[in-house]
């Protein structure tokens, strides 16, 4: 007799050409103690020292690089990526619920650590110093004209050249989106390598390895806000940096207050560091703080080139002692979730952090 049989799902693969493969990944365990970068660590880096060059008689002719005032440590605080598997346990099979939610944490750990080094969601609510792409203040742009999106041959020619400034001449790794990628591949402007792990990752001709995120919003730099006015059904904010935006671009800003928080679209851009939006209401124009960032679009993102990175990934645990303990009956609906979660921690050399905007379309 004839019956509906069960099949393992599909094998969850990461990103070939991900975050993991352009870093230098290292993988705790919970033996020795290892699990104790979990309450956060510094981390030296030796690539912003002062470099000279000196005539024969010891006499300095030519300073290369002045790292006499950057500070030589930074401190970083992990983050956790927790999944969660949620079932009715009329539907469940087999299939051993532990190890199914830790094939699924370790698949999306890559993703996950993403998601947060481009836009550092964690640590813009812990206030904490980790590094991450579009962190306000901490890049450089690598256009004279950043509000003006170019293309993304254009982009990457722009990264090169800014990496070119490291001051040991390091080689640096660019960032893109999952389009921006495609688009450098159709015209042969990437190359597929692999390295003496028997890792493939993406390089430009030039030879900077390239950063693939399928976890990359392709959002734009925050920028930090300094004020606010609204008058005649106008919003104006006015930024510490240059904020990139154009009218028609969308912006989300934040931290502000109840009135000017919001996602919209820009109705001008006087200045490099005004813009403004629609809104109702009069505020007389005061001091503010917050932060303003210009949201990506099918045709409009952003490209970012930082120094090598290092990525911290801890064991994995299922956060149930056992499958009753995931058993959810507050509904009477008998559903059950397991939930697992693991450490994770990424920063990378500060001596390079340049960002552009680019149009996918031109």
């Amino acid at each position: 007799m004839a019956f509906r049989g069960i099949y393992p799902a599909t094998e969850l693969k990461p990103t070939e050409f991900g975050i993991f493969s352009g870093a230098r990944v290292m993988r705790h365990t919970s033996r020795n103690y290892d699990e104790r970068w979990i309450r956060g660590f510094s981390v030296e880096y030796d690539t912003q020292p002062t470099v000279r060059l000196l005539e024969d008689g010891g006499t300095s002719v030519h300073t290369m690089f002045d790292g006499s005032g950057l500070a030589r440590y930074l401190n970083v605080e992990p983050f956790f990526i927790e999944v969660e598997d949620y079932r009715s346990t009329f539907s469940l099979t087999g299939e051993d619920r532990f190890s199914r939610v830790l094939k699924q944490l370790e698949a999306v750990t890559q993703k996950a650590v993403e998601r947060e080094f481009y836009n550092g969601y964690v640590t813009r609510t812990d206030l904490t110093q980790n590094q991450y792409l579009t962190k306000s203040g901490s890049y450089t742009f690598a256009s004279s004209t950043p509000q003006t999106a170019v293309s993304v041959q254009r982009a990457v020619a722009l990264l090169e050249a800014q990496l070119a400034n490291s001051p040991t001449g390091e080689q640096g790794v660019i960032h893109m989106s999952r389009d921006a990628a495609a688009l450098l591949g159709s015209q042969w402007l990437l190359m597929r390598v692999e390295d003496d792990k028997g890792v493939f990752h993406l390089e430009t001709l030039n030879g900077t390895t390239c950063i693939i995120g399928s976890g990359y919003t392709g959002d734009g730099p925050f920028s930090a806000i300094t004020n606010k006015a609204a008058s005649g059904g106008t919003a104006t904010i006015t930024t510490a940096t240059p904020h990139g935006l154009v009218t028609n671009d969308t912006v989300t800003v934040s931290g502000v207050d109840a009135t000017f928080n919001g996602t919209y679209t820009v109705t001008g851009a006087p200045t490099t560091t005004t813009f403004t939006y629609a809104k109702a209401g009069t505020i007389t124009s005061t001091a503010a703080t917050g932060l303003a960032q210009m949201v990506a679009t099918a045709d409009v993102k952003w490209m970012f080139a930082t120094g090598s990175l290092d990525i911290h990934v801890g064991k994995p645990d299922v956060v149930n002692d056992t499958l009753a303990h995931g058993y959810d009956v507050s509904t009477n609906q008998n559903n059950m979730r397991i939930k697992a979660l693991r450490p994770a921690a990424v920063h990378f050399d500060p001596s390079m952090h340049y960002a552009v905007k680019v149009n996918l379309t031109a």
